[in-house]
């Protein structure tokens, strides 16, 4: 079964909501109705109820789907079976939307490649768009393009579609916003505008605190200086990938649990200082002997740097991203903490299952064979030869430099 894709961060989330949000109904209709309705006085009850009623429905929804982990549909019905009347609500609202937004995305895109294509000049005659909008054929066809447009952004997924695109045009959105408020005078939007950007830095350090803390620990990290790091030996690496192999397929058919974090240019000195100093050479006995259940060094990850096994014990921290299955425990969690925040490898065998899996870029790989474990430790041991080629320059480089 396909894994469900998340948000790969708060930054990525909060755009897509602000843009579902303000969505193409509110850019085409809202200032219409703000200059009918009492201009001033019609912005601050729409903001009031975009604070109460709007921000309520909004957290409910990411609640729900949070506590539920299912689609629209399933969601309320898994909460109580009385209420999946309400997920057939939310599926049948958003479409019947659609059909609106859909002709006003095509009178958008209508626009925007005549601006791109020409002056513009031909938009603000009179009739222009009276003449577009009763045509039997560019209305449809600009509608099918943006649908097209939006049908792909979807099919990308949440992370490669919705929140990429996201990060885009929202920025984009607001630039636009702000040049036609100064373009025009809107006296009271460029206020609006400048509270938010006065305050922009608290706000931005409040939502994106996951962000930037992992931000400065890489900073604080620092990248290793790889010239530091000895090519390993063809034979060698052989020898510890065997090995490697070897602890990990029997812990796996013993069902105990293990944590190997491989440390790749981005240092992990912090880690390995928190737990047990070892620095030994690599072996599947002594990697099986740190593992064994009842031992003072069972719990926690065993860091290797190249050909040493470093530390044992070690505490790593846990991952704060949403959309991990419940079926995942601490060790999972752990691992896909360290490979958020540094560029390492982890392999996790699993107590409860014996499933091994790997950890990597913030992202996890399970059901892995010997196969798939030999391609993983050859990447990390086996360099080509232009990679040889380059350390040996740089090398080279750093003796001349140091004479």
């Amino acid at each position: 079964m396909k894994k469900s894709s998340s948000f790969s961060g708060s930054l990525g989330f909060v755009l897509a909501a602000a843009g579902s949000a303000v969505g193409v109904g509110n850019i085409w209709r809202f200032p219409y109705l703000c200059a009918k309705d009492g201009g001033g006085l019609f912005l601050l009850v729409y903001l009031v109820l975009v604070l109460t009623f709007g921000f309520a429905l909004l957290t409910t929804d990411v609640a729900i789907g949070r506590r539920t982990k299912q689609n629209a549909l399933n969601a309320f019905a898994t909460l109580n079976k009385k209420w999946r009347f309400l997920g057939y609500l939310t599926f049948l609202v958003p479409t019947l939307i659609m059909t609106y937004y859909s002709v006003i995305g095509g009178w958008i895109t209508k626009y925007f490649t005549l601006y791109l294509v020409s002056s513009g000049n031909d938009a603000a005659q009179d009739g222009f768009f009276t003449s577009f909008i009763t045509s039997p054929v560019s209305p449809i066809v600009f509608m099918l393009i943006f649908l097209a447009l939006t049908a792909w952004v979807v099919y990308r997924g949440v992370e490669k579609g919705i929140e990429k695109y996201s990060r885009y045009i929202m920025p984009g959105l607001l630039l636009l916003i702000v040049g036609i408020s100064n373009l025009f005078g809107l006296t009271a939007l460029n206020w609006l505008l400048m509270s938010v950007v006065n305050n922009g830095a608290l706000v931005l350090v409040i939502l994106f605190q996951a962000e930037l803390r992992k931000a400065l620990e890489q900073i604080g990290r620092g990248a290793r200086i790889e010239t530091k790091r000895r090519d390993t030996d063809k034979d060698e690496a052989t020898r510890i990938i065997d090995e490697i192999i070897r602890c990990v397929q029997d812990l796996s058919r013993r069902r105990v649990g293990a944590l190997i974090v491989f440390e790749q240019k981005t240092g992990l000195q912090d880690i390995i200082e928190n737990g047990i100093g070892i620095d030994a050479r690599i072996t599947s006995g002594l990697l099986e002997n740190i593992f064994e259940p009842n031992t003072p060094l069972h719990d926690g990850a065993v860091v290797i740097r190249g050909e040493r096994v470093m530390s044992a014990a070690s505490i790593l921290t846990l991952t704060e991203a949403s959309g991990i299955s419940h079926d995942l425990g601490t060790r999972h969690r752990a691992a896909i903490g360290v490979s958020e925040t540094t560029d390492a490898i982890v392999l996790i065998v699993s107590e409860e299952t014996g499933i091994i899996s790997m950890a990597k870029g913030g992202k996890l790989t399970r059901h892995l064979d010997a196969k798939s474990l030999r391609t993983i430790l050859e990447g990390i041991y086996v360099r080509k030869p232009h990679q040889r080629l380059l350390s040996m320059l740089v090398r080279r480089k750093g003796k001349e430099g140091a004479k």
